[in-house]
This record gives C-alpha cells, structure tokens and sequence, in this order.
C-alpha cells in the first residue's frame, strides 16, 4: 500500500542484524534511495543490548544472517554468550546445508528477512483494563540508562546509507495515548552523532483503539488506515529528496 517500496521489516531486529541486511540488500538493489527505519523504546534502555545477544534473540537472528556478519562481530557475540552463539551456529550450518542441497534458489523465502505482519490481536481493553488509576503511566519516562551498542550500530546504517547516497528516515509509528514515547530525548540523544538522516514522528497521531491490537502496535486495520497516511507522505518529493542534517519531519 506504501508506493514504490518493500517491508522487509522483521520483529525485533537489532540494529546490529539491521546494518548486515540493509549492507546485503542495498548491494543487490543499486536503485534503493530511500530507507525507512522504524524504531522502538525498548532497543535503546538498558536492556537494549539483549535484543543482540540475548538467548532468544540470537538463536532467531544469527541462523537468518550469519552469512552476512563479519568475523569480528561473530567473536563479540561468541564471547558475549558462548553457549547461545554456539547453538545458534549450529542451527546456521543447518540451515546452510538446507539452503545448498535441498531448497537452491528459495534462500530468501526461507530465510524470512521480512515483511508485513497481519495483526489480528485485540489485547488492547486487557492493556487498558491494567492501567487504572495511579498505574495509568507518565507518557513520557525519561531516559535513565541507555543502550551504547545499539546506538553504535544506527550510526553505522546512517553512515553507510550516507557512503551509498540513500536517504534514511528514521521512523516513530503511531502509539496508544497511554504508552510510554520519549521522542524528544530520543531526538537529542541521537542529533549530535547521527548526521544527513530525517527523523519521521507519528507516535502522537490519533488513531481510534479498535485501530491497536496492543500499547504499541496498529492491528490490521490501523495499519490499512496509517499506511495510506505515511505514503502520501513519503512520496511528496519535498520529504524524500530535499532534507537536510538532523530534521524532525512532523
């Protein structure tokens, strides 16, 4: 529904799988001009860095790009989590012997890099139902503590989009007006070492509830209302091609 582009977006990528899928695909596709990265609170708060090298995530990311990650980067996952990193290369190789002899041709398909998720859960009265009196949250937290690796590696997708003259445009998707949005301190956070990027933010735009399927996520018809929204916008020349330095576009 979004014109002239692709979802390859995945749940939960860090931005440490991020930066080797964009390099793999922007490589394979010369024409790409536009990047539209879509962030959440949670990669940049302490925890952030679980979303790397957390058992979970590495054992559901490394097998999809091992291919893609530099020596370097495959040592500090093994050393961060030995055991995980090790167990993960296992289901690699696996899944490499698969890809070879039994499905040549369909690596993608099986690899699922991503794409668009139709959203049919409605948690939201359950969310709401727990926010009642003085548990309805402070729409805007703070940042206490923050996550340095991911961090390092969008200033290393802003510096390689900069390298490859693609326009990246970090994303802020709409959010329920119960949950948690830090989008300023975001913004100064990142202004000063993230350079030639545009900062899109809708968090605060209205969207009915039976939009949501959760605090944080448009269902299937919030996404088929916001998507119409956000490709008009995306595709105003003014928005894509004329930004410049650390831009809110609003």
């Amino acid at each position: 529904m979004i014109n002239h582009a692709i979802n390859l977006a995945s749940s939960a990528d860090a931005y440490f799988y991020t930066y080797y899928k964009l390099r793999k695909l922007a490589e394979a596709n010369p024409d790409i001009h536009t990047v539209l990265l879509g962030y959440i609170d949670d990669f940049f708060l302490k925890d952030g860095d679980e979303y790397t090298y957390g058992e979970e995530y590495m054992g559901n990311k490394h097998p999809k790009y091992c291919q893609l990650i530099s020596v370097k980067d495959k040592l500090f996952l093994f050393f961060k989590r030995p055991g995980v990193f090790l167990i993960a290369t296992r289901d690699a190789i696996k899944q490499d012997y698969i890809l070879i002899f039994k499905k040549p041709g369909k690596s993608y398909f099986t690899l699922n890099w991503g794409g668009y998720l139709y959203l049919t859960r409605d948690k939201l009265p359950k969310n709401l139902a727990l926010l009642t009196g003085p548990d309805i949250p402070d729409k805007r937290s703070g940042l206490s503590s923050i996550s340095p690796l991911n961090i390092r590696y969008l200033k290393m997708i802003a510096d390689y989009c900069n390298s490859k003259k693609i326009n990246l445009i970090i994303f802020r998707p709409p959010l329920h007006k119960f949950c948690v949005r830090n989008d300023e301190e975001f913004a100064n956070l990142l202004k000063n070492d993230i350079k030639n990027v545009g900062y899109l933010y809708y968090s605060n735009f209205s969207m009915e509830d039976s939009d949501y399927g959760d605090l944080s996520h448009l269902n299937y018809k919030g996404a088929r209302k916001f998507s119409n929204i956000i490709s008009l916008k995306l595709n105003n020349d003014s928005i894509i091609a004329k930004y410049s330095g650390s831009n809110i576009i609003k």
